[in-house]
C-alpha cells in the first residue's frame, strides 16, 4: 500500500512539486520551540500541512509519524521555522513517494496469546 498519488497532490497543493528531495524527514538535532506568532505567520497553511502529513503517516508512512506528531505540537504557536520544518518533510516525501507498506500472504499465520483466568 502506498499513497504516491496523494503525496503528489499534497506537493502540488503546497507548491512543492519542483522541490529538491532530502534523505531525512527532519534535520539531525533539530529542536523547535513554542513562540508567539507574527501576523504574517498566522496566514501560513501550517495546520493544513501538518494534517496532511499526519494522514500520510497514519495510513501508509510510519517513517514520518514522529515528525508529524512533533510538528503537531506547534499547531497553535508556529513560526516560519516550523513551516520550513514541515516543508522539509514534503521534500523527504518527494524523494520517497513510492515507499509504502507491504502485507504478504505467504508469511506465518497470526498467533494470539491470552492471559486470562
Amino acid at each position: 500500500m502506498r499513497q504516491s498519488s496523494y503525496i503528489d497532490e499534497v506537493l502540488k497543493r503546497f507548491n512543492m512539486e519542483e522541490c529538491n528531495p532530502v534523505s531525512t524527514p527532519m534535520d539531525l538535532g533539530s529542536k523547535l520551540d513554542r513562540e508567539e506568532q507574527s501576523y504574517e505567520e498566522k496566514d501560513l497553511p501550517y495546520r493544513e500541512l501538518v494534517g496532511c502529513l499526519t494522514y500520510i503517516a497514519t495510513a501508509t508512512r510510519p517513517d514520518i509519524a514522529f515528525v508529524a506528531s512533533y510538528l503537531g505540537q506547534f499547531n497553535s504557536c508556529y513560526r516560519e521555522v516550523h513551516w520550513k520544518a514541515a516543508k522539509r518533510v514534503l521534500r523527504y516525501l518527494k524523494g520517497t513517494r513510492d515507499i509504502g507498506l507491504v502485507f504478504r500472504t505467504d508469511s506465518e499465520p497470526l498467533r494470539r496469546y491470552m492471559d486470562s483466568d
